[in-house]
C-alpha cells in the first residue's frame, strides 16, 4: 500500500524536477516563519484521509505561491505563472511513477489565493484540492504481522 510519506515524496520529486519551482514544503507554509524561501514555492498540505473496503483516499491541498510586491503590482503575473505551474504539476502527476496505478482525482476548482501579510513574505498564487485513492490491502496487515 502506498503511504502518505511515499505520496509526499512523489510531490517533492515533482517540485525538485520542475524548472520553475524553487522551494517545496509538505508543511503549513506559515510555519516557515522567517526562513529564506526561493519562490515560486510548492506547498502540499495533508488534509486527512478516509478508508472504505477498497481504498484509502488521501486528501491534499496543493498550493503554488510566489512573492507578492507590497503594492500588489505583480498580482496578475503571479496568478498567471502560478496557475501555469499548477497545471504542469497536475500533468506531471499523470506521468509520475509515484502516482502510477493510483486513482488521482483533482478538485474541480483551482482557486486563486492571497496570503498577504500571513507569513514573513507577502505571497499569492493558486491552490487545488487533490484526492488520491490508494487500493487497500484488505487481506492482511500492512505494518504488523497479522495472524
Amino acid at each position: 500500500m502506498t503511504t502518505i510519506k511515499q505520496l509526499t515524496e512523489g510531490f517533492r520529486s515533482i517540485a525538485k524536477n520542475h524548472i520553475q519551482i524553487n522551494s517545496f514544503t509538505a508543511d503549513n507554509f506559515r510555519s516557515l516563519g522567517e526562513a529564506v524561501i526561493n519562490y515560486p514555492l510548492m506547498v502540499v498540505q495533508d488534509q486527512g484521509a478516509t478508508i472504505n473496503e477498497d481504498y484509502v483516499t488521501h486528501n491534499f491541498l496543493v498550493v503554488i505561491l510566489d512573492r507578492l510586491e507590497h503594492d500588489q503590482s505583480n498580482m496578475l503575473n503571479i496568478q498567471s505563472e502560478c496557475f501555469s505551474i499548477l497545471n504542469d504539476v497536475l500533468l506531471i502527476m499523470d506521468n509520475n511513477e509515484a502516482f502510477e496505478n493510483l486513482d488521482v482525482q483533482f478538485g474541480s476548482n483551482a482557486t486563486p489565493v492571497d496570503y498577504a501579510k500571513s507569513n514573513a513574505d507577502n505571497t499569492a498564487g493558486y491552490q487545488i484540492p487533490i484526492s488520491i485513492n490508494v487500493p487497500r490491502n484488505s487481506t492482511g496487515c500492512v505494518v504488523y504481522k497479522c495472524e
